[in-house]
């Protein structure tokens, strides 16, 4: 069973390379690789198996989504997000200026908490080119 978790752990490795191994992230891929243990243990699959299978069970949700839009007599609009909006979905009435002034608090603390924690992701995502295109934006 051991060796099974650690092949999965293997397999998530090279699956996954793009991603550092060190402190949270090595928590989280063992613990993936428990669950594929777990979950695949009866079975002879490979990674290449379990990524077909997300595939097409994504595919699945979009026909599902788009099935049920189109059907008449149905009150679902469209979806966002994977969420049904339908005529009781509640938005953010921007019109009442109470909800507008929440609203504009909440974009200015948005940019506080970018700076604070956006930059690190930035950062990840443009290793060769972010420290240059970041700067001209640090005041």
């Amino acid at each position: 069973m051991r060796a099974y978790e650690e092949s999965w752990d293997r397999r998530l490795g090279l699956m996954c390379c793009c991603v550092e191994r060190k402190g949270r992230n090595k928590n989280s891929m063992s613990e993936i690789a428990q669950l594929f243990t777990e979950f695949f243990r009866d079975l002879d699959v490979v990674p290449s198996d379990v990524i077909a299978g997300l595939v097409l069970l994504r595919r699945c949700q979009k026909l599902r989504m788009e099935h049920t839009i189109s059907q008449e007599g149905n009150d679902v609009y469209r979806y966002l997000s994977g969420v049904a909006v339908t005529p009781r979905t509640q938005f953010l009435q921007l019109g009442q200026p109470e909800v507008m002034q929440q609203y504009k608090l909440v974009i200015h603390y948005m940019k506080f908490a970018m700076a604070a924690y956006g930059w690190p992701i930035f950062m990840m995502m443009n290793t060769g080119t972010g420290l240059c295109r970041i700067v001209p934006y640090l005041r």
